[in-house]
């Protein structure tokens, strides 16, 4: 009943009641606070505007303020309104915050972790890159010395090598092949077969090489080359794929020339020897069989073995 007595009620009474508009709104949302607005407004009418005691004003000068004082309870119920979904909003925002902080956080630690992981399995693998890497080293070198080892018994082969591809192309030779054709390995490798050893333009169907390609066997021939004056003894190889293709063959061509003319020299000296034989044995034996014959005198005996003894003695000169 104090409060409700005009002549101690200041003219901003009305703040108060904004007071109670204004939680409601912060604390409960837009309803509460217009809900708030219309009975701080009611209780207004009810103990502050004559007639007091009494809802609905009998004078017109009242109904302003009491429109007023809606408007700025409206204002202020959508103003705390917004205050209090912007500061939800903003708890929203810190507790996100707060959240991704500690998912930050936790991701941080798990990648650290996953770095440690990672950088124990990196140090794994280099050491094994490492050792893998030694063997490696070691393997090559081992690779290379047996390379160089086959190709310094390669060159040491007197005999006359060479490997050639399925298209007549010379892939390999040894020293002995290039010195014997006068051309470096540089200058032979990549030649067609054919031009060197034949000096021809085209290749030959019944060369080593043409027929170990075609049957994938070995070949073994002696040829004469009037280019040369020489005689070869040429054997051919064949070289397999996985597959079991016939890619290369091999050549072994040794020269025999002085072969051939020993045995040339061997045939005309036991020619020679067997015409030198055949007239003294021709006489032994005739001298022989004829003082064998019935008939023959004492005294021609005696020539015929004279001149068996001479024959013999010839041949012992």
């Amino acid at each position: 009943k104090y409060l409700a007595q005009p002549t101690i009620i200041p003219a901003n009474i009305p703040i108060l009641y904004f007071l109670a508009i204004v939680p409601s709104g912060i604390f409960f949302g837009l309803g509460p606070a217009i809900l708030a607005c219309l009975l701080s407004a009611v209780a207004y009418d009810y103990f502050f505007l004559p007639p007091l005691h009494t809802f609905g004003s009998s004078s017109i000068q009242t109904l302003p303020i009491l429109a007023i004082f809606l408007l700025v309870g409206t204002t202020f119920s959508f103003m705390a309104a917004n205050l209090r979904r912007e500061r939800n909003e903003a708890v929203k925002e810190v507790d996100i915050r707060k959240q991704t902080e500690a998912e930050l956080l936790k991701y941080r630690e798990h990648l650290e972790e996953t770095v440690k992981e990672r950088t124990l399995e990196l140090q794994k693998v280099n050491l094994d890159l490492n050792k893998e890497l030694t063997e490696r080293r070691k393997a090559e070198e081992i690779i290379n010395q047996a390379n160089q080892q086959w190709q310094e018994t390669f060159d040491a082969i007197p005999d006359l090598i060479s490997i050639h591809d399925k298209d007549y192309n010379i892939v390999m030779v040894n020293k002995a092949f290039s010195k014997a054709f006068g051309m470096t390995t540089e200058q032979l490798v990549g030649k067609k077969c054919y031009e060197v050893f034949h000096k021809t333009t085209g290749p030959i169907l019944t060369c080593p090489h043409q027929q170990t390609i075609k049957t994938g066997q070995s070949h073994h021939e002696e040829v004469f080359e009037p280019t040369r004056n020489a005689y070869f003894d040429i054997s051919t190889a064949p070289v397999i794929n996985a597959s079991g293709e016939t890619t290369q063959s091999v050549h072994i061509a040794r020269d025999i020339t002085e072969l051939k003319r020993g045995d040339k020299m061997k045939d005309e000296f036991i020619g020679l020897i067997s015409h030198e034989l055949r007239t003294p044995l021709t006489i032994i034996t005739g001298s022989l069989h004829s003082a064998m014959s019935a008939g023959v005198s004492a005294e021609d005996v005696r020539e015929l073995l004279q001149n068996a003894a001479e024959g013999a003695d010839s041949l012992a000169d």
